[in-house]
């Protein structure tokens, strides 16, 4: 029993390793909550800056700043500061900070400040409004302007200026790292029966098959099981030597997850491990699996 009590912690806590688990619903009420337009796409902005896509990132808030303006995504930047009481936030907050500085317009504005903030965020057709009249009077404030440049300079560009200089990675390029799979739990053709430390918990023994499905390194993001399997099922991350990571899959459960960031590294691999119920495969106890790979 306490064995199994362990298993179900680390599962657990494997679910919570995921931002998007922990942010999406927190981030949706935020936005919800200040009557923003968007919310859905502006959550995926947060997420995606977050877990490591800043085009991605950008381009989302960006938009949500064009729909609702640089004031009312001042207040949204006030909100993401409450983030920090959230479990496990010093994971996230790095990025979290870093959009705030830009939504206030460089890091020192605050929501309030509407009147004169130090860096608006200025649409693009602004900008390009602006263009001639702000070369007639460029001499005249070179001097001024020279003064600010140090500590401009050392804050974060604000999402106005950022977007022209940020370089989007082409999705054909970007699509190759990506790999996905699905694995036939109880198949005795592919695996044959595990030789991993699993086999020693009590009531594996004899019946348990394993199936090898990839090597890394990678980065598992999403898993998906039917709820269907008569046998219980195990996903492993080992090197054949030692377990790691341990997640569990109780007979007639589902598993759903999406988002996940569960790293396997260069001499390991994903297995399958399933108390064998049937001589036969049974599809109803297939695995499908999607990761990140550099």
């Amino acid at each position: 029993m306490h064995r199994w009590l362990g298993v179900l912690g680390l599962l657990f806590l494997l679910s919570c390793a995921s931002s998007k688990l922990v942010l999406q619903q927190p981030l949706n009420e935020q936005c919800q909550g200040l009557s923003l337009k968007g919310c859905p796409e502006l959550t995926d902005g947060v997420l995606a800056y977050v877990d490591g896509d800043q085009a991605t990132g950008d381009a989302k808030l960006e938009a949500a700043v064009e729909a609702n303006g640089p004031g009312r995504m001042r207040e949204f930047a006030e909100k993401l500061r409450q983030l920090e009481d959230l479990p496990g936030s010093d994971s996230f907050m790095g990025p979290i900070r870093q959009i705030i500085a830009k939504l206030e317009g460089g890091g020192d504005a605050s929501p309030a400040s509407d009147e004169e903030p130090e860096a608006p965020i200025v649409r693009a057709k602004d900008r390009l409004a602006s263009a001639g009249r702000g070369q007639v009077s460029a001499d005249e404030d070179e001097d001024d302007d020279g003064d600010e440049d140090e500590p401009s300079s050392r804050r974060a560009a604000p999402y106005a200026t950022q977007k022209a200089a940020a370089a989007v990675e082409p999705m054909a390029s970007d699509a190759a790292h990506y790999l996905s799979g699905t694995i036939m739990a109880t198949s005795d053709t592919t695996g044959g029966r595990c030789e991993t430390p699993l086999t020693g918990l009590a009531g594996v023994g004899d019946r348990s098959l394993c199936t090898k499905a990839v090597a890394g390194p990678m980065v598992l993001t999403d898993l998906y099981a039917g709820g269907s399997c008569p046998a219980e099922v195990y996903l492993v991350v080992s090197d054949f030597s030692a377990i790691r990571l341990v997640l569990p899959i109780p007979a007639r459960t589902p598993l759903h997850q999406t988002g996940a960031r569960i790293s396997i590294g260069p001499l390991e691999h994903l297995s399958v491990v399933a108390i064998k119920r049937s001589e036969s495969d049974d599809p109803r106890c297939a695995v499908t699996w999607s990761a990140w790979k550099p």
